[in-house]
């Protein structure tokens, strides 16, 4: 089987609520731990935290849990998946990651590279170290170049920390024990020279527990694993027991139900989760799950007696009244604690009718105990608001406290169950989301799970004087989500909101657990039969759901009788209700949008009802619903049936057809209709999360506001507050500013175009002014051509104050018939990050030039060919100047001609980096379709909302000017080489090819990446603007202008004002200052690499000159060649001989014997030769010293 990789990394991250703002945040929190001391190690701080995976950490559980932290739980989420790709596990683990304070760096191997990829490419200053697919098929250069890639990455760092131990299972840290590691252990090799053994030249840390405490916080993702997998098990178990309640009580062994048969759904899961994750929980006072009956609960310390029965745990030995519960999650902070009763708690109203009844003071235990659990319900609710608003638990025990005693005297309840804080617990605590206990007061509180609870216990009996009947307890779960607004007068708010987590379990639950057999179907015979007091019976007993109070209780399902006059409704715990059509005070049927809808049945009633309806219905509004849900038996009776009789009675009230939900009921109907659709409709299709929302309504309005929150510590202005929380703004309540309706007419657009050099990005500038230069008048901040100062704000700000400035004045003159508007294109210069040059401009130190700016759009250019340095390694800042929130538009400069594999790998990468940027395709910057255009000349696309939030919640606090200038990796400068004479063009042309093929991968000392400059030739006196990329080998040539490209009007014309801040004649502004006049320095060249060296630079210039000319050395026999004697001898071979010499045909031949090839008289031919020549040598050598050289950097003027 061929080995499989994943089509699409995002489709294959199963948490819905990934986002780059999260994955952000969990290596800022890394990196803010190596920013903030190291924990337990004293003053020494770690510069670096290593984790390598696999066998070359021999399978560290520390490192495998860092990563799984940073990847979101990848090699356990998706574990059947890496195991079915065909590739060995050795493979898949193949990474290593190493964060610094502000770079990050990874190592993998282009089989695990797209499973990384969407996890880790929109990381800020990400240095991958990566093969391709054909480089990482030589097995022995792979591995070369892994020990290459971890040796280059921790060179820097003298303290590095190490994640040596998982989470419960801390051990002993020696830092020899990494010597055994197999990748660790080719530091020490000779080879490469890395001074020694890796223990000996870098000082290595443990940093298992401050890790820890990070792997705690809860962000976004652990809340939708919470909620989508940790809550439904949590429901589950609970479920579990109240069916064991529910089934005794239908098999009539109600009374002989044990604490031990109840709790057993509890301590079972409770108990089997924690052999496997144990929790560490100390001074918690909700420790372990309970269920206890009656009087039971009554102990200064809750007790489980497994062997009471509801019989005899009342008071005397009585039947008991209630019951409380308490379930705990073994693996997650989800708690929570419910009184549930265990005896009817309502008469239902008579045949006869019913009588006003006053308020009261509580007549029986039973009754006491149902109102005082409504108020310590109430309290309990109360005080998470009051925490959630004011993040203090004082002000929570306080309001919690004050509720408590203010309704005990409404419900006329004894001052005994309040008036003394031994008999009311107050318990309040923050944790983890494995569930282990944190203090309260933290500074980061909100990344915790807080439960809440209130028990009032040691209660009196009303029926028994001096006997108690137990305790009343409530408790919750509860996450709150609070982010910091910055205000205009500069005072600073919170907008908060929680989430209750556990409100899904029954707040109040009664089982009739004492009503005899046979009882209610009594009831329901007494309406429905015989006499009909309520009418004729029109529906006859279907199946509904009923809610009174959507506080107290759930909707729960039952069975239905509508009369004439009147409504009967029997559930199997709290038994029979009636609701008299005299009692109605109002009458509304929803029936939804479609058969598909849920209908439902509202019933207004008057307060004298209450009295004969079961606590679950009480709620402030006197109101109950009944749900019919589509495609039911009783929905369609109630229209054929129901509808028409109750419409055209002449009894009120009338039924009333409504297009609204109440508003107390909406948020419920909105649950049970995405309820229906989750199960019936897209049961198959439906996400987790989308079902966790179905069966907890409020959170899908809390995730936006947490997923905000969890990763944002910083103010956010109250302008961008709905932006954040993806809240729409009415247009009366937007901001001017975003408002395309609300520009002035002096409002200057700005539009801003990044890319490291090489990228086009200046020839994409000129190509925009010039076609647009009809609609606007366009001034083009830019660095001059040999400045190597690189971004600073100071100048930008100084440039807009000018161009502001110039439009002020014009505005006054402005012509008859209008004026062209002035738009500002800012180049940003080199490596410079995109979030400074933004803030630079957004905070312009002048309120009112900051109020008549604005940016429109801000276009990243990227050429897919100088994309790479080496393998997959980008250039520096390229990828964060792709950035979600920072760029609108991404131009390709190359391989737009067709299907190209540079182009579709840097396409790829760039699309995780950022998903929702637009991509745009001119070769060189050369655009030429229109609405290419329109995007690059927004004047409001940098203002969307979703841009706002990612900025706010990738960079933090961006706008307050907290961000640092990140490093460099390789660091890359530019240094300008100065001269003064003219080049060679074919020598530069040489030399310029040849700049690829030296380039180095390790180290890349030396390396050149861009050349720009201007230039002379000396078989020319134009002025040409050179630039050269080396990635790409593209040269680009042009005759240069005598001012900047930037087109402006000319200042002559009445109508079009001169724009400041340039020296040239064309009113185009210049970031830096003009670049001054070309004759008084002569020309020069910028390069851009690693750690150039000026003296090789001018070295490197002198070789594309004319060269100084050498003297020519005097020639001598000895120093011809053998060609030369041999052209000689052929030149000279028939000249007359000496005498008593003669030629036989083959050679000379003296009459005393002597033989030769040569001719005899050879010598004389070289001496006249060597003369000959020897005189042209005195004669150049003599013009070389009366001649005056000129060297490249010699200034003559």
């Amino acid at each position: 089987m061929a080995p499989k990789r994943p089509s699409s990394g995002r489709r294959s991250i199963s948490q819905e609520t990934f986002t780059a703002s999260v994955s952000c945040n969990r290596l800022r929190s890394l990196q803010d731990l190596l920013k903030s001391s190291a924990g337990n190690n004293g003053p020494v701080k770690p510069q670096a935290i290593l984790c390598i995976l696999g066998i070359d950490s021999r399978y560290n559980e520390g490192c495998r849990e860092l990563a799984n932290y940073l990847l979101f739980s990848m090699f356990d989420i998706r574990r059947d998946e890496l195991e079915n790709s065909g590739f060995d596990e050795e493979v898949i683990d193949d990474l290593i990651f190493l964060v610094k304070a502000d770079t990050v760096h990874v190592y993998c191997n282009p089989v695990n590279y797209p499973y990384i990829l969407p996890y880790i490419a929109h990381w800020p200053n990400l240095r991958l170290h990566c093969m391709t697919e054909t480089q990482y098929e030589d097995e022995d250069a792979a591995q070369e170049f892994k020990i290459l890639s971890f040796l280059d990455m921790v060179k820097e760092s003298q303290v590095i920390g190490v994640p040596f131990s998982a989470r419960g299972h801390m051990q002993p840290f020696n830092p020899m024990v990494l010597e055994k590691w197999p990748l660790v252990q080719a530091h020490g090799l000779e080879d490469f020279a890395m001074g020694g053994f890796f223990t000996m030249v870098h000082q290595v840390l443990d940093l298992s527990e401050a890790l820890t405490a990070i792997y705690d916080r809860i962000d976004a993702v652990v809340m939708e694993t919470l909620v989508t997998e940790q809550l439904p098990l949590f429901e589950r178990q609970w479920n579990a027991m109240i069916s064991n309640v529910d089934i005794a009580c239908k098999e009539k062994s109600f009374q002989k139900l044990s604490q031990a048969t109840v709790a057993e759904p509890l301590k079972s899961y409770y108990n089997h989760g924690r052999v496997s994750s144990p929790r560490f929980s100390q001074g918690s006072t909700m420790k372990t799950p309970f269920v206890l009956f009656g009087q039971q609960s009554s102990t200064q310390k809750l007790q489980n007696d497994d062997q009471v029965v509801i019989a005899s745990s009342g008071v005397n030995a009585t039947a008991a009244k209630h019951m409380v519960c308490q379930a705990i999650s073994p693996r997650s902070p989800l708690a929570c604690a419910r009184t549930y009763f265990l005896s009817g708690g309502h008469t239902p109203l008579p045949v006869t009718g019913a009588t006003v009844q006053a308020p009261r003071p509580p007549k029986t235990d039973q009754e006491l105990l149902s109102r005082l659990y409504v108020v310590v319900i109430d309290a309990v609710l109360m005080a998470i608001q009051a925490y959630v608003e004011s993040n203090s638990f004082t002000e929570a025990y306080t309001v919690a406290m004050d509720t408590l005693k203010t309704e005990c005297k409404e419900k006329l309840l004894p001052a005994s169950l309040y008036s003394s804080r031994d008999v009311v617990e107050f318990t309040m605590e923050c944790l983890d989301h494995h569930g282990n206990s944190i203090p309260i007061d933290t500074a980061q509180s909100t990344s915790f799970i807080k439960s809440i609870g209130l028990r009032v216990k040691n209660i009196g009996s009303l029926e028994h004087s001096g006997s108690n009947l137990g305790s009343v307890v409530f408790a919750e779960s509860f996450l709150d989500s609070r982010l910091i607004v910055a205000n205009p007068d500069e005072r600073k708010s919170f907008d908060t909101q929680h989430l209750i987590i556990t409100s899904r379990i029954p707040r109040y639950i009664t089982w009739a657990g004492d009503t005899q057999k046979g009882a209610q179907s009594e009831v329901v015979q007494a309406f429905t039969k015989g006499s009909l007091p309520f009418g004729k019976v029109l529906v006859d007993g279907e199946t509904a759901l009923i809610l009174g109070s959507s506080k107290l209780s759930a909707v729960h399902e039952g069975t239905m009788y509508i009369c004439e006059r009147g409504i009967i409704f029997n559930q199997a715990r709290h038994g029979v209700v009636v609701f008299p059509k005299s009692h109605f005070e109002d009458l509304q049927f929803y029936d939804g949008e479609s058969s598909g809808s849920t209908g439902i049945l509202v019933v207004t009633y008057r307060r004298s009802l209450c009295h004969y309806l079961p606590t679950e219905c009480h709620n402030a509004e006197d109101m109950v619903m009944f749900a019919f849900s589509p495609r039911t038996k009783i929905r369609k009776a109630f229209y054929s049936d129901v509808l028409s009789p109750w419409q055209n009675s002449n009894e009120a009230p009338p039924l009333k057809l409504v297009d609204k939900v109440p508003d107390y009921y909406a948020a419920i109907y909105n649950e049970l209709q995405l309820k229906y659709d989750t199960d019936y409709k897209l049961k198959a299709a439906s996400k987790p999360l989308h079902t966790a929302m179905a069966h907890l309504p409020e959170l899908e309005r809390f995730v936006d506001h947490f997923s905000a929150s969890s990763v944002c510590q910083s103010p956010i202005p109250y302008t961008d507050l709905p932006a954040v929380l993806r809240q729409s703004v009415s247009p009366e309540a937007a901001p001017e500013s975003n408002g395309e309706s609300s520009q002035s007419n002096t409002e200057v657009v700005i539009t801003i175009v990044t890319g490291v050099p090489g990228s086009h990005k200046d020839n994409l500038c000129k190509i925009l002014t010039n076609m647009a230069k009809e609609q606007s008048r366009w001034v083009t901040l830019k660095p001059p051509l040999d400045s190597t100062e690189g971004f600073t704000a100071e100048s930008v700000q100084s440039s807009l104050t000018k161009v502001i400035a110039a439009t002020k004045k014009k505005g006054i003159r402005a012509a008859i018939g209008g004026r062209k508007k002035m738009r500002v294109l800012v180049v940003v210069p080199g490596y410079a990050d995109t979030v400074q040059v933004v803030h630079a401009i957004t905070s312009h130190p002048d309120p009112d030039v900051a109020k008549q700016i604005r940016i429109g759009a801000v276009t990243a250019c990227v050429d897919p060919r100088n994309t790479f340095m080496v393998n997959r390694m980008t250039q520096p800042r390229l990828l964060d100047q792709c950035m979600q929130g920072w760029v609108n538009n991404v131009l390709f400069t190359s391989s737009a001609s067709g299907p190209d594999r540079d182009l579709q790998v840097t396409q790829e990468l760039i699309r995780r980096v950022n998903p929702q940027v637009a991509f745009i395709l001119a070769n060189n910057g050369e655009i030429t379709r229109s609405g290419d255009i329109e995007m690059i000349l927004s004047e409001t696309a940098f203002m969307t909302p979703d841009l706002v939030r990612a900025r706010h919640l990738i960079t933090p606090g961006w706008w307050l000017g907290a961000m640092s200038s990140l490093s460099m990796y390789p660091s890359l400068h530019e240094v300008c080489i100065k001269f003064y004479q003219p080049l060679e063009k074919n020598k530069l042309m040489a030399k310029l090819r040849n700049l690829k093929t030296s380039l180095c991968a390790r180290p890349m000392k030396g390396n050149i990446y861009c050349i720009r400059g201007r230039t002379k030739f000396t078989d020319s006196d134009q002025l040409m603007e050179v630039q050269y990329v080396t990635l790409s080998q593209h040269l680009n040539l042009t005759a240069a202008l005598e001012s900047p490209s930037a087109r402006p009007p000319a200042p002559t014309s009445p109508k079009h004002p001169q724009p400041p801040g340039s020296a040239a004649t064309n009113g185009s502004s210049v970031m830096n200052g003009p670049n001054g006049d070309n004759n008084g320095v002569g020309y020069c060249f910028v390069f851009t690499g690693c750690e150039l060296k000026e003296t090789d630079l001018k070295e490197w210039l002198r070789a594309c000159a004319k060269q100084k000319p050498v003297k020519k050395e005097l020639r001598t026999k000895a120093t011809m060649s053998k060609q030369e004697l041999q052209k000689l001898q052929t030149k000279h071979h028939l000249e007359p001989l000496p005498q008593g010499w003669f030629y036989n045909g083959h050679q000379y031949v003296s009459l005393g014997g002597d033989r030769s090839n040569q001719h005899p008289e050879m010598d004389k031919f070289i001496s006249d030769y060597l003369e000959t020549v020897n005189a042209a040598v005195k004669l150049y050598n003599n013009k070389v010293d009366n001649e005056e050289f000129v060297d490249l950097f010699q200034n003559v003027h």
